[in-house]
């Protein structure tokens, strides 16, 4: 996510800064992070990234390698059937954010729905990212230039479609409750190019101890991190508000943050600084407009808070960043913006 977003111009450092991942050993692909961390990256894209086929083009170039064990699970799967309800079986080795079924909506037809239960991960762009990069992946493991029955998308649709229907080749129907990618039944007896069930069968096996391994559900701060990076632009960030999206009573939700040692005004600082100091670095967004999209009701409110944190004001931060190299770019897309649903577990595995 991070090198893509920054071929596309967006500031490495700043998104890294921004998303709390700095320090993270990003190279280590049996690394975890946190969700919330990934609902960060996907708001700074969609308000950097105007390109509506962002998404669907960073999906294309995904490689079988990077899914991990989940993408050599379905390599030496011996057919696409077998492949598929495997990636279905295992995708929360790779993501813990993201439910797959597989549903038979005819003789005929099998879709593979993709269901977002975490706050933020539902974005279009990162909508458009999972299913291109399953059927990419489908298309390289067979060696087939798999075309689907249809594909639907769980939000509505974007005002220039062309590199989805380029990519996909088929119908497409936005504004569905899930997202899916249908196939067609003949599809799921392809032989994959390297098939072979016995190393299959041993991945797999590693695969179902990884995920008896794996701590599953969140840590409330996870979760109210999620919520608060997807309501800060829209106002102001409220426990009744959080708690509400996170479905558990105002004084519940302070007991557990208390009792993990922070409060809703800590953890919404902490995401507003951050955030201020990547989106400062970008010399050509207004003061203003920046307090605007961390939900300050007024600029002034913002420098104060800003003073408070650095001990200077906006202008003078942005000064000393003038020869930083590279800026990172945040215009606020409406049409990315996401639905709010329940939140759910708290780590993605790093491809």
């Amino acid at each position: 996510m991070v090198d893509s977003a920054a071929a596309a111009g967006l500031d490495r450092d700043a998104l890294l800064d921004a998303a709390g991942l700095r320090g993270v050993d990003l190279a280590n692909g049996d690394a975890r992070v946190s969700i919330s961390a990934q609902v960060a990256l996907w708001q700074l894209v969609a308000r950097g990234v105007s390109d509506p086929g962002f998404g669907v083009r960073m999906g294309a170039s995904v490689m079988p390698r990077e899914g991990g064990l989940l993408g050599y699970v379905m390599v030496y799967s011996a057919t696409l059937e077998t492949a598929l309800t495997r990636f279905v079986r295992y995708s929360r080795v790779l993501n813990e954010g993201v439910e797959c079924t597989i549903e038979h909506p005819s003789p005929q037809h099998v879709a593979i729905t993709q269901t977002y239960s975490e706050l933020g991960i539902g974005l279009p762009f990162a909508v458009d990212y999972r299913l291109a990069a399953l059927l990419s992946v489908c298309r390289q493991i067979t060696g087939v230039p798999i075309v689907p029955v249809e594909v639907d998308f769980a939000y509505e649709t974007r005002a220039r479609t062309i590199d989805h229907a380029r990519f996909f080749q088929c119908p497409l129907h936005f504004g569905r409750p899930t997202s899916r990618i249908v196939f067609s039944q003949r599809d799921m007896r392809l032989p994959m190019r390297q098939g072979d069930e016995t190393l299959a069968e041993y991945l797999s096996e590693h695969a179902e101890h990884v995920l008896r391994s794996m701590v599953t559900g969140s840590s409330v701060v996870e979760r109210v991190r999620s919520a608060i990076w997807n309501f800060l632009s829209d106002g102001r960030p409220t426990l009744p508000r959080i708690a509400s999206a996170l479905q558990m009573p105002t004084r519940t939700l302070q007991r557990r943050l208390a009792n993990e040692g922070t409060s809703l005004q800590l953890e919404v600082e902490a995401i507003r600084k951050t955030m201020a100091m990547a989106m400062l670095r970008e010399r050509t967004v207004p003061i203003d407009e920046i307090a605007f999209l961390l939900g300050y009701p007024e600029p002034s409110t913002f420098y104060r808070s800003f003073k408070r944190w650095t001990g200077t004001t906006p202008q003078q931060y942005r000064g000393a960043q003038s020869h930083a190299v590279g800026e990172l770019t945040i215009g606020v897309d409406t049409s990315s913006q996401p639905d709010i649903a329940a939140a759910a577990p708290n780590a993605t595995r790093m491809a």
